[in-house]
């Protein structure tokens, strides 16, 4: 983890010590569904069993209600009943998701979970950020444990996707992906969203 990705780190872990006891007695708690400790919630990624446990991550914006900075937060399961919270591992602390650990999925195979997700990046300049400005990177995270989580590397950037491709595998993916398919040129502000397609004995890797 780089200078930047600790100094999130930390001001996770503030937010969340600061606001625990008010949040944990508010009326308005949910007892069964799972909740981030504090902020704001957004959609479920990466869900997936490993090593005999389950595993959900979720996009997390846990030092506003509003929004905000975006990361990964990760909650896990043995029985799909108690759920423990483990911390925030996918941190918008590089260039290529510099604003915003976005919608992913998980793959699990040969003793590793394999994470891919969405880099979000909002260029400078006049933009509405909806139909311009705003670039989405494909993320490559790799793990052998479930907990410590390591960025192998961005390999579709927003220009790429746009333009629509099929990349060959690369030895960088350590799964052996056969390919990576775009079925049709999209628009930057569609965003890339990852994720995996069973076909018999092909793994494709869908935008």
């Amino acid at each position: 983890m780089n200078e930047l990705g600790e100094k999130l780190k930390q001001q996770i872990l503030d937010a969340e010590k600061k606001q625990k006891a008010a949040i944990a007695s508010s009326p308005f708690r949910a007892a069964f569904h799972l909740m981030p400790p504090v902020g704001w919630l957004n959609d479920p990624n990466g869900l997936c069993q490993f090593q005999g446990v389950y595993h959900i991550f979720f996009q997390y914006s846990p030092l506003s209600v509003d929004g905000g900075m975006k990361a990964w937060g990760h909650h896990i399961s043995k029985d799909m009943i108690v759920f423990d919270y483990e911390g925030a591992p996918l941190l918008p602390d590089e260039d290529f998701d510099r604003d915003g650990v976005y919608s992913g999925c998980a793959w699990v195979e040969n003793g590793k979970m394999h994470l891919y997700y969405t880099g979000n990046v909002k260029e400078k300049g006049e933009h509405d950020y909806i139909h311009s400005g705003r670039g989405a990177n494909v993320v490559y995270v790799s793990s052998e444990d479930g907990i410590k989580f390591k960025v192998i590397f961005s390999f579709l950037t927003g220009a790429s996707i746009s333009e629509g491709l099929i990349l060959a595998s690369s030895d960088k993916i350590s799964c052996k992906l056969p390919f990576v398919i775009l079925n049709s040129p999209v628009e930057i502000s569609e965003y890339a969203k990852p994720y995996i397609s069973f076909f018999s004995s092909l793994k494709i890797a869908q935008i």
